[in-house]
């Protein structure tokens, strides 16, 4: 990660960010700002629009790797952002294209120096892609960018093909992933496509390496089709979701300094109902004890029913049949009641949570009276 640290130091110079160390690099381009004299986007600016980008878990790995004051203002960034055009989400994907290249190039590591970099940078998927972009296809396999799509970005990508492409396509990919490919076909797609596979013989070279890079095309549109809208305070909480919840707590403890107001709306986005299936049981006991029948009825009113079994299986039969009673005496509940029910209870265990008295399961979290 040497020459990636190098990279960094030198942007973040240029940014007049001398002084500190680990800010992933974004070089410039004419994307970071319109023509006509417009102010060029700031590195933290552009470094954030590129994890919206590569979504909520690379992004997290990205994070977990700065200081605090740089996280601080790139998630700043991050929920600010609401918009990223296609074509500057293309024109920051291919601004990576130059460390690849480099790496690539380079006599310490060659390709697996650049896949090492781009992997740690911005996970499997995104690595094979610019690595395929980017090196000779007499280096790499053509269909090498496929070996960490996932089956259901494969379907997508082999849909509307020929019977005859998707088998030869099928055929240069790891068979656990072809299989799961087959598998999210319909029926009639499914038939056509194994039976071709069965009548495969040889396939020219020429033609692999023309689908290859049609389909690696195809997979660049797939990632930036879906960016054009973007919800900077949504894609902020997932990303603090799949980082640690320590490191979550002291960034928005510092960020409330700053903006209390975003936090807030942060806070309340990162707390769900999946959230309270793995809350503490001792803990919901108690704050269930505190409210009525008819703030519990209203809470569960409509909702799933592994959420409506967590709660009442952390209160006596004799009440939650009583809170049953409450709830078909006053359905339907209005929205705005059963939200307020909601609301305050997601409030009341994301408190809880944060003050260390509400672990969630899966996390390293101890009981505290």
């Amino acid at each position: 990660m040497g020459s990636v640290s190098d990279s960094i130091e030198r942007e973040r110079e240029k940014e007049g960010e001398s002084g500190r160390s680990g800010l992933l690099k974004v070089p410039g381009s004419a994307a970071a700002g319109k023509e006509g004299g417009q102010k060029k986007e700031s590195v933290w600016r552009r470094v954030a629009k590129f994890l919206i980008l590569i979504g909520s878990e690379e992004a997290a790995r990205v994070l977990s790797m700065l200081e605090p004051a740089q996280v601080e203002r790139i998630v700043l960034e991050v929920a600010s952002i609401r918009s990223v055009d296609p074509d500057e989400a293309a024109a920051i994907f291919a601004e990576f294209d130059a460390l690849a290249k480099k790496a690539a190039a380079s006599a310490s590591g060659g390709v697996d120096t650049a896949r090492d970099i781009l992997t740690n940078a911005f996970g499997d998927e995104k690595a094979a892609q610019v690595i395929q972009k980017s090196v000779p296809v007499s280096v790499e396999k053509p269909f090498a960018f496929l070996e960490s799509v996932s089956p259901e970005k494969l379907f997508q990508l082999l849909r509307g093909e020929a019977p005859a492409v998707r088998a030869a396509a099928l055929s240069q990919c790891p068979p656990k992933l072809a299989a799961g490919a087959i598998a999210c076909m319909p029926p009639e797609m499914k038939n056509e496509t194994v039976l071709s596979l069965a009548k495969l013989k040889e396939l020219n070279p020429g033609a692999l390496r023309t689908l290859a890079a049609s389909m690696q095309e195809k997979l660049r549109k797939l990632a930036v089709s879906s960016t054009t809208s973007v919800d900077g305070p949504s894609v902020l909480a997932g990303i603090l979701r799949k980082m640690d919840g320590k490191a979550e707590r002291v960034l928005l403890d510092s960020l409330d300094e700053t903006d209390p107001a975003l936090v807030k709306d942060i806070r309340d986005r990162l707390f769900t109902p999946d959230d309270i299936l793995r809350a503490d049981d001792r803990f919901l006991q108690e704050e269930l004890r505190r409210m009525k029948d008819h703030d519990i009825a209203a809470l569960i009113a409509g909702r799933e029913e592994d959420f409506r079994g967590k709660i009442l299986r952390n209160m006596s039969k004799l009440r939650g049949a009583a809170v049953l009673e409450e709830e078909s005496a006053c359905s339907p509940f209005s929205a705005r009641e059963s939200a307020q029910a909601g609301e305050a209870f997601f409030r009341a265990v994301r408190q809880g949570w944060e003050s260390g008295k509400c672990p969630l399961e899966g996390e390293d979290e101890v009981w505290v009276n």
